[in-house]
């Protein structure tokens, strides 16, 4: 099954520019990471809930063509 929480997103640190990847989860759970160059802290923020509502959705998308796929089987 698709998990977006295992997703990797490009970033950037705030800080030092230097370029990386977190993965949804974090963003989602709003953690704490380190800036691998420079070692400073990022506080993820997701401040409108997007990646939240965003997995709900394809969640919610996924289960339903689980549905659909099951009643052409039968």
């Amino acid at each position: 099954m698709f998990n977006i929480d295992e997703i990797w997103v490009d970033m950037e640190c705030p800080a030092c520019n230097y370029p990386d990847i977190v993965l949804m989860r974090e963003i989602r759970l709003e953690s704490l990471v380190w800036c691998h160059n420079c070692k400073n802290q990022i506080q993820l923020r997701d401040a409108s809930a997007s990646v939240e509502a965003g997995k709900k959705q394809i969640d919610a998308a996924i289960n339903k063509l689980n549905t659909i796929l099951k009643k052409f089987n039968s």
